[in-house]
């Protein structure tokens, strides 16, 4: 999976979960506040829900101490959430 903003872009091996379960917990279905949705270089990639405001939310890879993290603003979330919506509807029809 590629995920490009303006500023900054991540590409991963996405994970055991499918866009689905992503999208659920995007869309605040998931009761969880992280899912571990791939890799990057052996460093386990998450979607962290923030739990200071509702419109953000993080992809952090991280392992032995070294921590990559982004964040998903309102409009960049707005735009993965279409995006995975969007994946998985080409998947599905």
């Amino acid at each position: 999976m590629s995920i490009e903003t303006d500023t900054w872009s991540l590409s991963f091996t996405l994970g055991e979960h499918d866009l689905a379960e992503i999208l659920a917990h995007l869309r605040g279905r998931d009761t969880a506040s992280e899912l571990k949705i791939g890799d990057f270089l052996d460093a386990p990639v998450r979607l962290i829900k923030d739990d200071e405001f509702n419109d953000r939310y993080f992809l952090r890879a991280s392992k032995a101490g070294h921590v990559l993290e982004f964040v998903l603003g309102a409009d960049q979330l707005a735009q993965f959430t279409n995006a995975m919506a969007d994946a998985l509807d080409d998947l599905t029809n």
